[in-house]
């Protein structure tokens, strides 16, 4: 819906009080008339707008001002993320360089709790989180989906982790794909790689055959296991992350071999360090690398094995703007920032998962032993987080941790695996029975 001049110059002020160029006496409305083309009647009713946000006071023969309890500190949740503290130190200053009037906040505290309950305005979150998008996050406005959906200068698939079909929640700050990180040294002794996109499940299979015969030698640190089997279980139909699209017969056949591949490590409960050299697979992410540059060993890194279509499980950090916030303008201009050339550059530098911004990948890549390119080829296959299917999703966690707990066997998993597919497509045709109702009612 087109928004009214009112509401245009409303929300052109509102934005000059979030930077903090408007603290104080606002424009009379005979100067916001002339500034913006209109009448004082207009500049009138958009100064009334914001009151009625308890954005300003108006008081009577001496203007309008702002409102100091508006102007209190946004809060951005930042959590014990991955960023070191330089980093941190120099998204700070960043922020303060753009809204210098603007008390920011970043709790880097390792909150206990679901931090969406908490009176944050913004929201640092990863990829895959089991909370309704709905409940708790403010859709992202229109405009920043244009810009930034449509636009070239930004990876669009990052943009399309936390979405509920049309509508997205999040804004990211970087991302990764998830990737095959292995001890080059190890498999050499059981398999020669030509080239990594050579690499096949079945080849995995064969190594896992072969290991067995080894003792003290084991194919998988335990890590990213949800991500895992979410990679299992839809990536043999397209990256879309939809029950709906499953093919049941398929499924049966990749979560199989997903129980051949981990099934002695998950029943045991053992975990084996990557870093030990006597294992030779891990799944990682380009931020975790950094953890192995003192490795004793050589290591490399491969692309997901395809299992049919590539759908491949993302990482990363990602800013949520709270439905608790008392300014949703502000909060997402600020969580924007995060985007600036400024901040992706920070991002760039110090080697921390993928930048945003496309034109920054030639200055982040590596040119170390390990194949830095992978990470950037695997972007158009990355598999996105539909919230139409958290239900379904956290339905499959809870099997999943009941099939390693031992409370059923494995084809007692895929029985209910296949029942909770059933049930979420038949709660879809009902949805879309309903929507299909209320449109001919109001047709």
């Amino acid at each position: 819906m087109l928004k009214t001049k009112t509401e245009i110059i409303a929300d052109k002020l509102q934005a000059e009080i979030a930077r903090g160029k408007l603290s104080d006496k606002l424009p009379s409305e005979q100067e916001i008339a002339r500034t913006y083309s209109t009448t004082s009647v207009t500049a009138g009713k958009a100064l009334n707008l914001l009151r009625r946000k308890n954005l300003i006071v108006r008081v009577p023969r001496l203007g309008s001002f702002v409102n100091k309890e508006y102007n209190k500190p946004l809060k951005i949740y930042w959590g014990k993320s991955i960023f070191s503290e330089s980093m941190n130190s120099e998204i700070k200053a960043v922020l303060k360089r753009k809204f210098p009037n603007r008390d920011i906040e970043m709790d880097s505290s390792n909150y206990r709790q679901n931090p969406f309950e908490s009176e944050y305005d913004i929201i640092r979150n990863v990829a895959t989180f089991n909370v309704s998008y709905s409940k708790y996050v403010e859709p992202l406005p229109s405009d920043l989906k244009e810009k930034y959906l449509h636009g070239e200068t930004y990876f669009k698939n990052a943009f399309n982790v936390h979405r509920d079909n049309s509508i997205h929640y999040s804004l990211p700050i970087l991302f990764s794909p998830i990737v095959l990180l292995y001890n080059r040294e190890l498999l050499n002794r059981f398999m020669k790689i030509e080239s990594p996109y050579d690499f096949q499940i079945e080849d995995m299979l064969e190594l896992k055959n072969k290991i067995k015969k080894q003792r003290g030698i084991y194919l998988f640190e335990r890590y990213f296991e949800d991500a895992q089997l979410r990679y299992f279980v839809f990536s043999g139909e397209d990256n879309e992350g939809s029950v709906s699209r499953i093919n049941l017969d398929g499924l049966k056949k990749r979560l199989r071999i997903f129980w051949k591949l981990f099934e002695d490590m998950l029943i045991s409960g053992k975990n084996h360090d990557f870093m030990d050299g006597n294992v030779l697979f891990k799944y990682s992410c380009r931020q975790g690398l950094a953890l192995y540059k003192d490795a004793p060993f050589k290591w490399d890194i491969l692309p997901l094995p395809s299992l049919q279509e590539r759908a491949v499980p993302v990482t990363g950090e990602f800013l949520m703007v709270s439905n608790k916030t008392a300014d949703k303008e502000a909060a997402f201009e600020i969580a924007e920032a995060f985007l600036s050339p400024e901040i992706q550059k920070i991002i760039a530098k110090n080697k921390c998962g993928l930048p945003v911004m496309k034109s920054l990948i030639p200055d982040t890549l590596d040119t170390r032993h390990y194949r830095d390119d992978i990470f950037v080829s695997e972007i158009p296959s990355l598999l996105l987080n539909n919230a139409m299917e958290q239900d379904f999703n956290l339905m499959l966690f809870s099997l999943y941790f009941g099939l390693i707990e031992k409370k059923y066997d494995f084809e007692t998993f895929l029985e209910q695996v296949e029942k909770a597919i059933y049930m979420r497509r038949e709660l879809i045709e009902t949805e879309r029975k309903i929507e299909k109702k209320n449109l001919l009612e109001v047709y």
